[in-house]
């Protein structure tokens, strides 16, 4: 049975983060550590926040590695993880391709396949045009 033993300050910094933090990971990460110091052990833990009792070993793992600096780094999630956009190299393209081809989606597919080596769905590349402000006439399709 495996348990983290906290300082009174960790105890607080972690109630704080646990109740204040916008990221639910660095709740639900502190979280674990704070019942830890309560004396539940890893399994007790991971069926509290419903996680894999592995995940929670690996925190534990990273808590105790960190000897001096911000162990609260320990807490989030590493940078670069997540599907990378395929469409950021040819941003700057995409309006005048709206606008050569007469907002049509599929000519812009066809294109970015041909031109740029890029193989997006539809609906992804109208999604990324929405969130960069490019305005896309969609038809409805007849039944």
């Amino acid at each position: 049975m495996r348990q983290i033993r906290l300082t009174e300050e960790e105890k607080q910094q972690l109630a704080l983060l646990h109740k204040t933090s916008t990221n639910s990971v660095v709740r639900d990460r502190s979280f674990c550590l704070l019942l830890s110091d309560k004396g539940n052990s890893m399994k007790a833990v991971s069926q509290t926040v419903n996680i894999h009792w592995r995940t929670v070993s690996r925190l534990f793992d990273a808590w105790e590695q960190v000897k001096t600096g911000d162990k609260y780094a320990a807490l989030r999630i590493a940078s670069g993880r997540g599907a990378k956009v395929k469409l950021l190299k040819v941003m700057d393209l995409l309006p005048e391709l709206a606008q050569n081809h007469s907002r049509n989606l599929n000519p812009m597919l066809d294109s970015l396949e041909k031109e740029h080596g890029i193989k997006v769905c539809k609906s992804t590349l109208q999604t990324f045009l929405k969130e960069v402000g490019i305005q896309v006439e969609t038809r409805p399709t007849v039944s």
